[in-house]
């Protein structure tokens, strides 16, 4: 999962030591302890979790609205390569090439068929940044496949930042023809908050209040005289969305193979799973797995 023994160590610092059988800690202290070192230490990638396929009209405009273009190429998979920072405060982590082209993935999330009041994402006839650019995306027409309402695609043209209206929302984007398939992991809390426990229990001695005699298959515990039912209202608490899988993600396919922990830009931090898995290791997996270690902020309420 990423977390490294410096993270614990830290945390262990963070916590102290006590003898009492009665005193827990939050996960969400672990969490902010990974966090705040990632953000330190990790390069930031992009990542996307719900592919959404933009077809790029004017491709050509690359060329000129963004100077530091290299290896340019109108007419090819790939129009040019962009150099961007690995990190926005880490001069050090260095930069790369990422690669732009006539088809890009956004996030599906990024896309509403109606501009809604608070949404500053992508819209028909609206606009938004493209991070690590010096571009513009506007939105022209949605295309959908037959006997589907789902868009398929969105046809969209590039135009330069400066001189323009600053775009509300920036989006992370990867070139369709330099896309990796990842899976990716997002994990929740395994147990529900306690609130929804009170209800969970309340919602139990209902039940039993209504009921004249105990079941006679329900299991017991203990082997005295007098055997107690065994209390699994626990069970209620359970999570059903504690891990979600993306199974259809796209990374940029030069950090791939990138050790350690990487920050999916307005995603979390992930890292690739190299752990054994029925003889194999996980790192042979088509495609990668990609968990995540952190959310960029804490869910936890307060």
């Amino acid at each position: 999962r990423g977390y490294t023994p410096s993270t614990i160590n830290r945390f262990c610092e963070q916590i102290g030591v006590s003898t009492s059988l009665s005193v827990s800690t939050h996960q969400h202290v672990l969490e902010a302890v990974a966090r705040e070192e990632l953000d330190r230490t990790a390069t930031r990638v992009f990542a996307v979790l719900s592919p959404l396929c933009v077809v790029v009209t004017n491709p050509e405009a690359l060329l000129k609205h963004q100077p530091d273009l290299e290896n340019p190429d109108p007419a090819g998979p790939i129009t040019g390569y962009i150099r961007v920072q690995n990190h926005p405060k880490n001069e050090s982590l260095g930069t790369r090439l990422v690669p732009f082209g006539p088809e890009l993935y956004i996030q599906r999330s990024d896309w509403k068929g109606e501009a809604v009041k608070g949404y500053h994402g992508l819209t028909p006839g609206g606009s938004v940044g493209l991070v690590g650019t010096n571009l513009i995306l506007h939105c022209e027409s949605v295309e959908s496949d037959a006997g589907s309402e789902t868009p398929a695609r969105l046809m969209c043209s590039v135009s330069e930042r400066k001189g323009a209206p600053r775009p509300k929302g920036n989006i992370q984007w990867v070139a369709k023809q330099r896309a990796a398939r990842i899976c990716v992991r997002t994990y929740g809390a395994l147990l529900l908050p306690e609130e929804e426990e009170a209800q969970a229990a309340g919602a139990a001695r209902s039940s039993k209040s209504a009921s004249d005699s105990p079941r006679d298959d329900a299991p017991t515990q203990g082997g005295g005289e007098e055997e107690v039912v065994a209390d699994d209202s626990w069970l209620r608490r359970l999570n059903p969305a504690s891990m979600q899988e993306e199974t259809d993600a796209v990374l940029e396919e030069s950090v791939v193979d990138l050790v350690g922990a990487v920050q999916f830009i307005r995603e979390g931090f992930f890292v690739r799973d190299t752990s054994p898995r029925d003889g194999a290791r996980e790192s042979t997996r088509d495609p990668p797995c990609f968990h995540q270690v952190v959310a960029l902020k804490s869910s936890y309420p307060g």
